[in-house]
Order: structure tokens, then C-alpha cells, then sequence
């Protein structure tokens, strides 16, 4: 096709994608065909569930980002793919890319080796090589038997096309092997690797094992280099990474060590996911607030942020100290423990440069609202502060579709120049009694534990409660534009994404219940063309139309009262009468999308 007219100049973009299927022992090693995704110039490639790609750990075209849904790294025993016998079978696709002069990225998803062929040809065509599924195997070594690297592995690791990595680690592997691929990239940073540029660090935890108890008892030895007793990429110079990820824990030391190989002040964009039990995360915020004030990331425009539930206050006061030295950013996101004390001071100093905001604070356990309440005054406050928003993602408390709801969405119409919305539409079934206010003053997760034990101790609800859940819970395609329409008054809106979820709270793990709201609670996309013309899409449709074989189980359930209570049984398939409560003061007969309800 790409042969018709010469089009061959005009691929761009190219990416790789499968990977190596391993039959069962003694029946030898299988591998699935390579499935190259062209990109050509001005094309997109769309995927309904691709919105993982939107996220804002790498500064670069969607096409080439890493999906974090989409990585799944190889297991431990993986042999080799690219020996003598098998490089053959990689030629004709190095053939192919060198017929590609336009192309610029080449992004390799397979989850395999790089053959050494196709690096070969995207070095001479001086591509930017982007590695979703990076690593050294060779690295993973006896404690006993410590080698050189492999000599294809470190070609890849110096070859000045390597540009973007996603690198799984950890200290050791399943069999109690030493894993020296955080060591390595180190190295790769300051200096081997001139023109890497975006890395993701992606702690993987090995399977437990006997062998690995028995590793992990004697200390790691230290690494010794690429070649041990040879000069060879032993360069310790200073980096010039553009983005940096790590979605686990950070220690302090290990920040450290990263402000050694790389210069803090070239960052644009930092990303760090601390776990939920990360203890050293206030620690690590000192330091990242210590380089700030010294000027340290003066480059940085995004920061993206999971902050851990533990050490509540001290770990508020490091966040603040940290984001009051930064200059003004770009984007901001927040996840975690968030309080409205930490958010405030944080939107009036980057406030007035913000194009995307993104908050999900922490919900405690059956709690009415969150630790930050996206409330009408509190969205009001949002396009005082930041008018220059283009993009934004919060989580909202459905409230019956009432005046409370609706000044929400007519508030955020207010961001004149509002792009994308996404909403969390979060509601909850049943309640316990709790100090909302105290939540940010918590030190301990001690009383937390205890409401997540009796998630599982089957608490009653009161029909009151469950006909609550079901007029919060359902969202149909007529809600989910009437929210567009509200939200759009302002002109600019073209994407609305619209997510419900219920909280954690007593039943939880109620399976009854779970089938209907997940039947009810549908997740949409609306979006507005070049003509004005809004559509509206489901999102997870093919999923949730599996439910419909559960539903007719259901007859018995004593929940089916609450459901007939909330909406009258018209037929006996009962799961087909439901709608969403309109929004207040809008008529009745406002107009529907057809299908919008059972499909």
C-alpha cells in the first residue's frame, strides 16, 4: 500500500507491538508475529480505552507513550529471542523501516528483545527509539557468577537513538537473583546513553520464594560496571533527562542518587507514586522542597504527585513547602491525601499559568465527601484562580441530580477556555459517623483499619439508603449530555469523560448490589465536533453488557424492592426500567438519546 505513489516518505511514526508465547516445558518456544502500527503524517490512531496514553509522565507525540495499562513486563525465565537462528526472521522488518525516510520515532511494545538487525537500521536513520519494555537480562545474575554485560543489550543501552525507556527493577528476581537494571540506567543517565531523554522506573516485586528469602539475607553486592576492570561507559557525568517516573516508592536515597546522575534543573517533568504504606515519602518531599528553594527545578512544568496516607500533617507541610518553591507550573496533578489546605495555596501560586489540573483526593471509609469537596463555591474559587485552565479532572459527590449538582457543571462553564473534562462521579451507599474535618490531622492509619474491617462484616442497609445508591448511581447517555451541555455554556468544551464510581463503605463487597450498580452506572464520553455536533459514546459497553446474564438471578434479592421502589416495574425484565434523575429544573420530557438505557 505505502509502495502506491512513493508514500513510504510519508511514515512518521512506527510502532511494534506483540510479543513471545511460551508453550508448555518440553514442547519448545513459540513466537507470536511482530504487528507494526504505522503512523503516517497527521493520522491518529484511536482506541476507545487508550486514555492511559493522555496521562502526563512523558512530554511526546500519544502514539509513542507508554499505555500503563498496556505494559506487562516478561517473566523471569524468558530466553532468549533474538539469537542466530531467530535474527533472520527480523530482517524483513529492518528491510521495511529502512524504506521509511520520513520515519522519526520508532517505538518497540513487543515484548521481546530489540534484535540487534533493528537497531542497526534505526541508528543509521537517526530515529528517536522508544523502549516500552526495556531491560538488561544479562543483569539478572548469580550472586556467584557475576558477568559482563551482553554485548546486544549494551549496544542498545549506548546507541545515541535511545530516547525513552520503561525499565521494570528490582534488587532481586523471583529465583533470588541479583537484578543490577537500576544500576545500569544510572549509568545509561550520566552519560552511556547521550540522548535518553524520558524514564520510567516501574518497581516490579518479585514472586516469593525460598530462593529469594535466602537472597535478600545477605546484602547486594555493590555493582562493578558494564565491563568490570575496563574504562568502558564508566563516564560519571550529569544527565539531561527531561522527564523522570517512578510509579513506586522513592526513598530519600534514592533521590538523592538521581539528583547525582542527572541535573534537577533540566527536568520538566516529574512523577512519582509513593504507596500507600510509603513511610521515607515526607522525607523525599523535603528534599524536592529543599532543591526547589535553591533553585534546583527551575526547568519543571508538570508534577505529578501520589501522596501516601501516613504522617498526615508533616507529609501537608512538605507538599506545601515543596510547591510554594516551585516556579509556576503547567500542569498539576494530585492524587492521595490532599486537603483543602495543601490545594489552596497551590492554586494561588500556579494558579494564573495552569492549563491542566487534576485532583483525586483520599475518600476514609464510608464517609460522606472527600478530604476536598469540589463544591459550586469551591469550582467558583477554581476560575478565580486559574482562568487559563484548558483541562481538568475531579472527582464530584452526586447528590441526586439537585440545585448542588447542577451549580457544579454550570460553574465550571465558567473556564472560558476548558477543553476536556474528566469527572469521577463518586457516591456512596450507606454512611458511617465520622470526623471528616480531623482527616488531615491524622498520624496513624489505625482507626482506617478498623473501618476497612467491617467493609466485610455485612452491614444492613436501610432501604433508604440503597434507593439513594440507585438515583446517585445511574447515569444514562441523557444525564451525561445534559452535564456536557450545562458545562459547555462557555463555548470552548469539546471532550467530556464521565466516570461513576461508588465509595468504599459498609457492603462494599456486596455482590448483589455491585451487579445492579454496575448495570446502572455507566461511564460516558461525550464530545463536540468542528460543527457543533455533540455526540455521546459508552465507554466499558462490551464489559457491562455481560451483566445482563446475572441480572435475571437477581428476582430474588431483597434489593429488587429498593429498585422497584425507584423505578416501577413496566415489564418482567425489571433491569430494563431505570433512568437517571434529570438535572434540577429541567423538564421532564427534556430530549433523550435513543438506546440510552438498556443497551
Amino acid at each position: 500500500m505505502l509502495s502506491i505513489g512513493g508514500r513510504f516518505w510519508c511514515v512518521r511514526r512506527l510502532k511494534i507491538l506483540g510479543g513471545p508465547k511460551i508453550q508448555k516445558e518440553g514442547e519448545g518456544v513459540l513466537q507470536e508475529s511482530p504487528v507494526a502500527v504505522i503512523n503516517e503524517q497527521g493520522g491518529r490512531r484511536e482506541e476507545e480505552e487508550q486514555d492511559d496514553n493522555k496521562k502526563d509522565y512523558f512530554e511526546m507525540h500519544d502514539f509513542c507513550k507508554p499505555s500503563k495499562s498496556g505494559i506487562e513486563f516478561w517473566k523471569d525465565d524468558m530466553p532468549p529471542l533474538h539469537d542466530k537462528d531467530s535474527t533472520e526472521a527480523w530482517q524483513p522488518l529492518a528491510d521495511f523501516i529502512g524504506q521509511l525516510s520520513g520515519l522519526q520515532d520508532v517505538v518497540w511494545a513487543y515484548g521481546g528483545k530489540l534484535p540487534r538487525c533493528i537497531l542497526s537500521v534505526v541508528d543509521a536513520m537517526s530515529c528517536r527509539l522508544h523502549m516500552h519494555r526495556f531491560r538488561f537480562h544479562s543483569l539478572i545474575q548469580h550472586r556467584d557468577h557475576l558477568r559482563d554485560v551482553d554485548p546486544d543489550e549494551f549496544a542498545l543501552a549506548t546507541s545515541s537513538c535511545l530516547y525513552s525507556i520503561v525499565v521494570p527493577y528490582h534488587d532481586w528476581d523471583s529465583y533470588g537473583k541479583l537484578d543490577y537494571n537500576r544500576e545500569a540506567v544510572l549509568r545509561m543517565v550520566s552519560g552511556a546513553a547521550p540522548r535518553l531523554t524520558h524514564v520510567w522506573m516501574r518497581l516490579c516485586r518479585p514472586g516469593n520464594s525460598n530462593a529469594l528469602m535466602a537472597a535478600m539475607r545477605s546484602p547486594k553486592p555493590a555493582w562493578s560496571g558494564f565491563f568490570p576492570g575496563t574504562a568502558v561507559a564508566d563516564e560519571h557525568g550529569l544527565g539531561s533527562l527531561r522527564s523522570l517516573f517512578f510509579d513506586s516508592e522513592m526513598s530519600h536515597t534514592e533521590l538523592s542518587s538521581w539528583s547525582c546522575h542527572t541535573d534537577f534543573a533540566k527536568l520538566r517533568r516529574i512523577t512519582i507514586h509513593w504507596d500507600y504504606e510509603s513511610s521515607g515519602a515526607v522525607t523525599s518531599l523535603q528534599i524536592l522542597g529543599e532543591i526547589a528553594l535553591a533553585g534546583g527545578l527551575k526547568s519543571l512544568n508538570t508534577l505529578v504527585l501520589s501522596i501516601p496516607h501516613f504522617n498526615a500533617r508533616p507529609m501537608q507541610d512538605a507538599l506545601i513547602h515543596l510547591l510554594e518553591h516551585l516556579n509556576p507550573l503547567d500542569i498539576l496533578d494530585l492524587t492521595g491525601f490532599i486537603g483543602s489546605k495543601t490545594l489552596e495555596p497551590a492554586l494561588i501560586r500556579h494558579g494564573g499559568t495552569l492549563r491542566k489540573l487534576r485532583v483525586i483526593p483520599y475518600r476514609a471509609y464510608g464517609t460522606v465527601r472527600p478530604m476536598v469537596e469540589f463544591s459550586e463555591a469551591a469550582i467558583q474559587r477554581l476560575v478565580e484562580l486559574c482562568p487559563n485552565l484548558e483541562q481538568v479532572e475531579f472527582t464530584i459527590n452526586r447528590t441526586h441530580s439537585d440545585g448542588r449538582e447542577r451549580g457544579i457543571y454550570r460553574a465550571l462553564g465558567g473556564l472560558s477556555r476548558l477543553k476536556e473534562v474528566s469527572l469521577k462521579l463518586e457516591f456512596s451507599v450507606g454512611t458511617i459517623e465520622r470526623d471528616e474535618e480531623g482527616d488531615e490531622e491524622i498520624g496513624d492509619d489505625e482507626e482506617e483499619d478498623e473501618l476497612i474491617y467491617r467493609m466485610f462484616t455485612g452491614d444492613d442497609f436501610s432501604l433508604a439508603d440503597i434507593q439513594d445508591g440507585f438515583n446517585n448511581g445511574a447515569i444514562d447517555s441523557s444525564l451525561a449530555l445534559s452535564i456536557f451541555n450545562l458545562i459547555s455554556s462557555g463555548g470552548s468544551l469539546r471532550h467530556l469523560r464521565l466516570q461513576v464510581e461508588r465509595t468504599m463503605g459498609p457492603g462494599s463487597d456486596d455482590g448483589d448490589l455491585n451487579c445492579m450498580l454496575a448495570w446502572i452506572g455507566r461511564n460516558w464520553i461525550c464530545e463536540q465536533d468542528d460543527r457543533g455536533k455533540v455526540s455521546v459514546r459508552e465507554l466499558g459497553k462490551k464489559k457491562r453488557i455481560k451483566i445482563e446474564e446475572e441480572l435475571p438471578y437477581l428476582e430474588e434479592s431483597h434489593y429488587l424492592t429498593a429498585w422497584n421502589n425507584t423505578w416501577p416495574q413496566k415489564s418482567s425484565n425489571w433491569w430494563e426500567n431505570w433512568r437517571s434523575l434529570p438535572l434540577s429544573d429541567e423538564a421532564e420530557g427534556s430530549e433523550r438519546l435513543e438506546g440510552s438505557e438498556s443497551q
